[in-house]
């Protein structure tokens, strides 16, 4: 009888407090001494600001940070043919448009880290499997700024410094 009453007992506090909940992470083949590089979304002055906050961050972490890509550019010219029916006359007309980009093709960190100063969005890429493995928005505001970086790089399972 006294056994059958341990049992209930038992039963009913594994069913009230449980066995505590199982979290599983899984990691994506973490290299031994990991390298990211920054990247901003585009070449402009408060992006690459933005860009050097969560870079200094990352250096202070203790991750291996590497230069990022060069700009390259192209012009992009497109020709109209303007004609004035009222004069009988025609020309042309020409437009210019210069874009900047990132050569990305030339990036070998093993991840790779983009900001959005507009969208104060922050995401990390693995950069052999181009899989995003975190994505999120922060604020400007250096401390919650460095706690977001920070768990997200712990998130992926980097070793940090703290």
């Amino acid at each position: 009888m006294k056994r059958i009453y341990l049992i209930f007992v038992i039963w009913i506090l594994l069913f009230v407090f449980g066995c505590g909940p199982t979290s599983f992470v899984v990691l994506r083949d973490v290299p031994l001494n990991p390298s990211m590089v920054v990247v901003p979304v585009n070449p402009l002055a408060y992006q690459v600001e933005f860009a050097n906050d969560i870079e200094e961050i990352i250096i202070g972490s203790g991750v291996r940070v590497l230069q990022r890509p060069t700009t390259k550019e192209i012009t992009v010219t497109k020709e109209a043919e303007k004609v004035d029916i009222q004069m009988l006359q025609s020309g042309k007309a020409e437009m210019s448009m210069v874009e900047r980009f990132y050569a990305f093709d030339e990036i070998t960190a093993d991840y790779i880290v983009i900001t959005n100063s507009y969208s104060n969005q922050v995401r990390i890429i693995k950069n052999d499997t181009q899989e995003v493995l975190a994505s999120f928005k922060t604020s400007r505001e250096p401390a919650n700024l460095k706690i977001k970086i920070k768990n997200a790089l712990r998130g992926i399972g980097l070793v940090i410094r703290e």
